[in-house]
This record gives structure tokens, sequence and C-alpha cells, in this order.
């Protein structure tokens, strides 16, 4: 049986009551923060594997958005390109209806978003907050005892279902002092749309940025593609058997194999005005992904710092003062020749002619790129950098 897409991202947030108080640094729009904390967490790894979802994780900057006073409120709006309260206003419309696009009837493709909070009894989360999550993100409300036994495998047994059985769960504990858990979780399930061939499937030589060549299994297939190429190096779009998803793979130029994706070429492979249709070949390894990376110290070092310590201001959530400790942010991914396996968990804790151009050959035997995409609502569902798909 072919191998459909699964795509999921999960976030959460924690909340622990503490004291709170400033720091205002500049911020970067949301693309532009992914691409940071891509290029950042792959030079953290030897393998130089990253990924991340920044849907997720802009959705759960919009959701913290609501709960924030003035101070806080003003960081997190420069980072989500909000301007003022009509602004604000403008935002929140624009992500509801990028959720209800994304949710719209699809019948080649699963695509599921759910979100939900539990509270602590001794937090006393605001009325307005919840129904923001309620009316916003239809959100599922609980309390909870964070003490209890039942608190732990209640959150993860919630991540589990939403993700597909895929991700077992993201919190490996929490203190008795947790306030609250705010939860994002994203799933895409789909099939290429023109599988590869396992027959064609063979071990190619891979040339990782660090550590001698070795053998990767690597995908091949001949066909016509939408690609795009240049200075950068090539790219190519996968559609999904719904040909409004779709999977671009980047692969930096031989003579730069170290180069950086950038917010222009991002903002390229969304635009099919970027892309030929062009006979070719594609090489593309087959691999495995399982990352999970702590992303507080990178957000806090680049305008994010009043998300974390006592500098957090979160009036509108609770009149509680509580900050967030840590940040975490896991992505697993299976790419093989019927399709895509891809989950993200994230926890934050609060204590493609004749006449044409000749055919082009695309082998991805180097450090390549992918960003998993929906035209209609422009969404970045994941992105990763593959630096070695046999580590």
């Amino acid at each position: 049986m072919p191998l459909p897409l699964r795509a999921l991202a999960v976030s959460l947030i924690f909340g622990f009551t503490v004291l709170a108080g400033p720091a205002v640094a500049d911020v970067l729009p949301p693309l532009d923060l992914s691409l940071l904390l891509l290029q950042r967490l792959a030079a953290q790894e030897k393998t130089g594997n990253a990924a991340l979802s920044p849907y997720s994780v802009e959705n759960i900057l919009g959701m913290l958005e609501e709960g924030a006073d003035w101070t806080t409120r003003k960081t997190l709006d420069q980072s989500l390109g909000i301007d003022g309260e009509a602004g604000f206003a403008r935002y929140h419309e624009a992500r509801k209806q990028s959720r209800l696009d994304l949710l719209g009837k699809h019948d080649e493709v699963r695509l599921d978003i759910a979100d939900a909070l539990w509270v602590s009894p001794e937090l006393q989360v605001k009325p307005d907050f919840t129904t923001a999550l309620t009316t916003a993100y239809d959100a599922k409300i609980a309390t909870i005892d964070f003490g209890s036994e039942q608190a732990l495998p209640e959150i993860n047994g919630w991540v589990k279902a939403k993700t597909g059985g895929a991700i077992d769960g993201i919190i490996q504990e929490l203190p008795r002092d947790t306030g609250f858990v705010l939860a994002d979780a994203l799933y895409f399930k789909a099939a290429w749309s023109v599988p590869f061939d396992p027959a064609e499937t063979a071990a190619t030589p891979f040339k990782p940025e660090s550590g001698a060549p070795h053998p990767v299994a690597s995908m091949k297939r001949k066909g016509d593609y939408a690609y795009w190429e240049g200075s950068f190096g090539q790219a190519v779009r996968l559609d999904y058997a719904d040909p409004r998803f779709f999977m671009a793979v980047l692969l930096p130029s031989a003579k730069a194999p170290k180069m950086l994706i950038d917010r222009g070429l991002l903002t390229g492979l969304f635009n099919p005005e970027k892309f030929a249709h062009r006979e070719g070949t594609l090489a593309l390894p087959r691999f495995r992904l399982d990352t999970s990376f702590r992303l507080e110290k990178m957000l806090a070092e680049n305008g994010f710092s009043q998300l974390f310590g006592n500098d957090s201001h979160f009036g509108q959530l609770s009149q509680n003062p509580f900050r967030i400790d840590a940040v975490i942010h896991r992505v697993a991914m299976v790419v093989e020749e019927h399709g895509t396996e891809a989950s993200a968990a994230t926890a934050v804790l609060s204590t493609r002619s004749l006449l044409g151009p000749p055919p082009f050959s695309m082998i991805c035997d180097r450090p390549f790129f992918i960003v998993v995409g929906d035209t209609k609502t422009g969404a970045a569902l994941f992105l990763a950098k593959i630096g070695d798909p046999a580590p």
C-alpha cells in the first residue's frame, strides 16, 4: 500500500506561577525567524539535519499574543507583523480564515488542526482569553490537577490522538507548579501525485557537509517537473494527490554547498511563476529524520526575551503572574517512494517542451532543503534541511 504523507505539528505552552518585570528587542517576521531557527538548529547538529513547522510556531505565538499585556504584546505584534488595534483584528481574522481554508474539504488529503488548553485549578484564566481560543482556534478547554498521575497521560494522550499516533507524547514530566498547558497540533496526510518507482531506488553516494561520502538509498524518476534553477542551485516542486499541496526540494549549487536558504528563496518556492515545466530527472534520497531541539535561547537572542524569565507579561491570560521557561520543538519525517510521513511537536514550558531547454538533472547527492506548503493560504507547514539522509 502506498505510503501517504503525514505531517504533524504540536505546540505546547506550559505556564508556571512566578513573580514578574522589561526588555524589548528588535524582532523578526515569522518566516525570517523560522529560517534563522533552521540555520541555528542545523549548525548545532553533527548531521546538519534540522526541521520545524513555521505554521505551528506562528500559530502558538498568535495564541500567546491573545493573552499578552501591552509590553509583551508589542514585541509579539512586531514579530507577527501586526500594527495597532486594527492590525490586531485583521491578523486574527486572517489567521481564522487561513485555518478554515486549511481545514476545508480535501478529497485526497487529510489535514487536521487541533488546539487545547489545560489549566490548573489554582490559575485564574480570564474568560476573554478562553473565549478567544474557543472562537478563533476551536480550542478544548479543561481544568486539570498537574500534580496528579492522570495529568501527563492525558496531555500526551491528546498529542498522540491528534497526531495519528506518530508522536506518542512530548512531555516527560510536569512540575507541580505548572499553571497551564496550551497545545496546538497539526496533522497532514497525503500521497505523491506521481509516485517514485521503488525498482528505480538504488544506493548512490551522498556527500554530507562533514565526514566522508557514503551510500544512501536514492529514489529516481524521469518526467515533467515544475523546475527552477539559478545561481542558488536547483529546485523542483512535487505535487501531492491534491495539487494544492506540494513539497519543494531545493538543492544548493555544488559551488556553494553550505548556502543557506533565505526569505527570497523560500518565497520563490511558493511562487509558481518562478518554475517552468521541464523534462528532467530527479534523484532524491529516502530519509528518516527525528530531531528534537531546545529553542528558548535562540528565541531570546532574537527579540523574544520577554517570553522568558520574569520579563513576560500575560495579564490578558491570567491575573496570576507566570513565566515561560523552555521551548522544545520536535520533528520526525519519512520520505519514501509513495509519499512522505512527517510529524512535528513544539513544547513551550512556562515555569515543476520539446523546443524548450534540455532536460535537467537534479541529483540530491549533497545537503538539500525541503518545504511542505499550501498554495492557497501560502502556509509553510514544514521546513527542513537534510544534511545527511542516513546518519
